[in-house]
């Protein structure tokens, strides 16, 4: 998991190669810096736990449903973004998703 930081907003790379799968899965996702993820930063020391949740619509509004499974991620890196093309997980990202490389 990546998190690679532009001026007022982050990238957030989630990368998972599967050798039973035979199958790379990458998720990106441009977000604005917040007081949250600030915290998260400030607090993380490399370990995280993700949670997963899907979002329903219901009339005019959404309901939240979160997933009780949650999967501890151990390599969890903030980089700037000079940093972020050293990285393996961002260039394998780069590879598999070609517009990520025009960001």
């Amino acid at each position: 998991m990546r998190f690679v930081e532009t001026n007022d907003s982050f990238l957030f790379v989630l990368y998972n190669q599967s050798r039973i799968l035979d199958t790379t899965w990458v998720f990106l996702k441009h977000l604005k810096s917040s007081t949250s993820y600030m915290r998260f930063k400030d607090d993380c020391i490399g370990i995280a736990n993700l949670g997963l949740a899907l979002y329903i619509p219901k009339h005019d509004l959404y309901e939240l449903e979160i997933f009780k499974y949650k999967k501890r991620i151990t390599d969890v890196k903030f980089l700037s973004s000079s940093e972020a093309y050293q990285d393996f997980i961002v260039l394998k990202s780069k590879e598999f998703l070609p517009s990520f490389a025009e960001r």
